[in-house]
């Protein structure tokens, strides 16, 4: 199996990855289709009040943080009309950065929107997108997806899902386990600038699960600054890297798993 691995795309999908997904099986998408480059460079300009819990939108002119937002809403439908154009299987999970029903639901209350379409919306109009939040999917007779993208819960609570997620799996099939995060304290997981720079913030609920149950390969993305691949007891796990300056990878599933890093 040959699969294209890549997210982070932030409103931008590089023209040179479509020559690469046409050459293979399916492609597994990390999220964070939406641009919401602007509105995190103004989160880290205010990151004291952020981390007190103040909102962004008290910082800002009401009519600036509406057409960041609807923005960001706006540029997730050019991402899934290229990937959706490369007509293979995508399967795809949500990053932080999507803009879902539950998450516009929530900034509606701070500023109104015009009409919108969401993530979800987006994927279901596409011809060959899946997207799973929390959830399994059979690829082959060798090979089963499991993702876990955005939960939108209490972090402490990740294992607990994480757990009732895996104890699904059909066990004579190995496991490619998708996520947005990657694993806590990897070289995979550092950030490379902002308030947090040299920081490891993967997440250690992904990385329990990945000692636990052990899924042959695991793909992540998030950390743009942190593009590559490490095992992590036996599994091997990569970031793709920073899909909108062009960071991917392809990955070959044979008696092998042979990861070609695009920059």
């Amino acid at each position: 199996m040959r699969i294209f691995a890549a997210g982070d795309f932030h409103g931008v999908v590089p023209k040179k990855f479509r020559k690469y997904a046409k050459g293979c099986d399916l492609m597994l998408c990390t999220g964070d289709m939406a641009n919401r480059d602007e509105e995190r460079r103004l989160i880290f300009k205010y990151w004291k009040e952020s981390e007190q819990g103040l909102l962004l939108d008290l910082f800002i002119p009401p009519k600036k943080y509406q057409k960041l937002i609807l923005g960001g809403i706006n540029s997730m439908k050019p991402v899934v009309r290229e990937i959706d154009g490369y007509g293979i299987r995508v399967f795809t999970t949500n990053g932080n950065g999507d803009f879902e029903k539950v998450k516009i639901k929530h900034k509606t209350k701070r500023v109104k929107l015009s009409k919108f379409v969401s993530f979800e919306e987006l994927v279901e109009q596409s011809r060959h997108i899946e997207f799973i939040r929390c959830g399994i999917k059979n690829l082959s007779d060798e090979y089963q997806l499991v993702a876990y993208g955005n939960a939108y819960i209490d972090p402490r609570k990740e294992k607990k899902l994480l757990r009732k997620l895996f104890s699904k799996i059909d066990k004579k099939r190995k496991q490619i386990f998708l996520t947005h995060e990657p694993p806590f304290r990897t070289k995979l997981d550092i950030a490379g600038y902002g308030p947090s720079k040299g920081k490891h913030l993967g997440s250690r609920a992904i990385s329990w699960a990945i000692k636990e149950y052990k899924p042959v390969l695991h793909i992540s993305g998030h950390i743009h600054e942190s593009q590559g691949f490490a095992k992590l007891g036996r599994t091997v796990c990569v970031n793709t890297g920073y899909g909108r300056k062009g960071e991917a990878a392809v990955i070959e599933l044979n008696k092998k798993i042979k990861i070609k890093l695009l920059k």
